[in-house]
């Protein structure tokens, strides 16, 4: 996984190297589905379908994507920048700095 924001009614994950997205997601979603059962919340947690997009046939860069991704809860309105947000992380090879998109930025994940 490279990244992931948790929204209020939705998830967005980055994962690379995944040989198999539906696999991934369906261990993922049996795993913390079963998990937030056991903490008491109401099942089923996740929508029986999921939404995918193949990174590497787009022509924007992993960074700007996963900018992009973090900077949802910002676009909501949820948080002033996307560093406040308590709900997301990232791992890439070098530090990401998170900011404010600049008027225009065009969604990069709709290719």
């Amino acid at each position: 996984m490279v990244a992931w924001c948790l929204m209020p009614d939705h998830l967005h994950v980055v994962i690379a190297g995944a040989p198999d997205v539906v696999v991934w997601v369906r261990r993922f979603k049996s795993g913390a589905g079963g998990a937030a059962v056991r903490a008491g919340f109401p099942a089923p947690l996740w929508q029986r379908s999921f939404h995918d997009r193949c990174l590497s046939c787009m022509d924007n860069s992993l960074e700007s994507v996963v900018r992009y991704m973090l900077e949802n809860p910002v676009r909501a309105g949820l948080v002033a920048g996307a560093q406040d947000w308590p709900h997301s992380a990232m791992w890439l090879d070098e530090e990401v700095s998170i900011g404010r998109p600049t008027p225009g930025n065009a969604d990069p994940t709709t290719g």
